[in-house]
């Protein structure tokens, strides 16, 4: 009798525990961002490691893109700051350009020993000694020439493993 009770309860549980979207004790949970609210939200996290990231002002974008870019023109020496939100990693980026690039450089590509380079028709930054730009916002670059989003296309950012990083302009 004392068997079939025994049993009996490890049958429950198991199927309590198959049933249930809840974490068990002893379960690793997933650790990750659970706020819907954030660029970086993932739906399968269960347990909150404070890694969200936000929109940062105006610049929002589907909370599928990695990386959110948006521009701010400068009123003094014809330069427009390329800013950028993002919940990866930034190993490398490239664009093209339709000209409207006279020069590129500075901003956090520069801070974490980027090498910049700009030819009349593209720019590209990446690091010699694999550094990265860590996930976060702030101007990715500063820009010389008379910017807008149409005159850049064919954007590109990769992670620290050469993964495609999903990239989008933010929507006003």
């Amino acid at each position: 009798m004392r068997r079939r009770i025994t049993i009996a309860i490890l049958v429950f549980l198991l199927a309590c525990n198959e049933n249930s979207n809840s974490i068990m004790p002893g379960d690793d949970g997933i650790s990750g961002c659970v706020d819907s609210n954030a660029l970086n939200y993932n739906p399968d996290a269960t347990e909150d490691d404070s890694s969200c990231i936000y929109s940062e002002g105006s610049q929002i974008c589907n909370q599928n893109i990695e990386v959110c870019l948006s521009l701010q023109a400068s009123t003094n020496n014809n330069q427009s700051a390329l800013n950028y939100t993002s919940s990866k990693d930034i190993a490398g980026f490239q664009f093209d350009h339709n000209g409207c690039v006279q020069d590129a450089g500075d901003g956090d590509a520069a801070i974490n020993g980027f090498s910049i380079a700009t030819s009349p028709s593209a720019v590209l930054g990446f690091s010699f000694v694999a550094a990265v730009i860590p996930s976060g916002n702030g101007t990715l670059i500063l820009l010389e020439g008379e910017i807008t989003e149409n005159c850049i296309s064919n954007i590109v950012f990769s992670g620290p493993n050469g993964e495609y990083l999903s990239t989008d302009w933010s929507s006003k």
